[in-house]
């Protein structure tokens, strides 16, 4: 039997939301981390 591309979608869904969301707080964190080094930078140069 085979399944749609909707349906797969579907049953993965809950996962791959998961997924995308910890991959966003990763990158989040990330960008924090270097907003904060920059900004560091700038207090320190002028």
């Amino acid at each position: 039997m085979a399944r749609s591309l909707d349906e797969i979608i579907e049953h993965e869904k809950p996962e791959v939301i998961q997924q995308a969301h910890e991959k966003a707080k990763e990158i989040i964190k990330d960008i924090d981390e270097k907003a904060e080094a920059s900004a560091a930078d700038d207090k320190s140069d002028g």
